[in-house]
């Protein structure tokens, strides 16, 4: 699990060096979208100091939050309508579940290859288990004779795993708004040479 997390707080380290004080406009749509992208970023962060402390069921109470930040942030870039973004702005709502948005989203070019509502279809229940205290926390912290957290390194290493997937992504998007596809690029190979992202994503 070590080497799991020593990647991610390198990339981590990586990802921050290269997108903090980068320019993006400065509208409402970019502002919103890129808030919900650096919160992203900080869960991910969270869940690597976490998961160092080995405050393993806090970590993966995260991973949904990370994952949905990085959705939101994507849709209200790409797809949220002017309307839209001030009922965000104004009332604090996206009138959309994260199903409705991801499939938005997938209709455009840059999301079209299905990656999205895998990960939804596949981790939604176990993710939302995970942060609401559900039996999929709740079993890994009751040991034969105790109460206490029982992750294996194998559960740890997958949720460092998938949170800095959700943090490259979350990178790659924050660099398509600032309008650098020299840094998306990077931000791509860097995660093919860890072997972080499949190709394909």
């Amino acid at each position: 699990m070590s080497e799991h997390l020593e990647r991610g707080e390198a990339i981590a380290a990586w990802i921050d060096a290269r997108i903090d004080g980068l320019d993006i406009p400065n509208n409402v749509r970019v502002r919103l979208a890129a808030a919900c992208l650096d919160m992203a970023l900080e869960h991910h962060c969270a869940i690597l100091l976490l998961t160092r402390q080995e405050r393993y069921g806090s970590a993966a109470a995260l991973a949904r939050c990370a994952f949905e930040a990085y959705v939101r942030g994507v849709w209200l870039y790409y797809c949220a309508t002017d309307a839209e973004l001030g009922r965000l702005r104004h009332n604090d709502r996206i009138d959309k579940c994260l199903r409705d948005l991801i499939v938005e989203l997938e209709q455009h070019e840059a999301f079209n290859v299905g990656v999205l509502s895998q990960v939804k279809n596949q981790s939604w229940r176990a993710m939302n288990s995970m942060t609401y205290g559900g039996m999929q926390q709740l079993s890994r912290r009751m040991t034969a004779d105790e109460i206490r957290p029982s992750y294996t390194d194998a559960e740890s290493a997958d949720a460092v795993s998938s949170a800095t997937s959700i943090a490259l992504l979350a990178a790659i998007a924050v660099a398509a708004i600032a309008g650098d596809e020299e840094l998306a690029r990077a931000v791509l190979d860097r995660a093919q040479a860890d072997d972080v992202l499949d190709p394909g994503t």
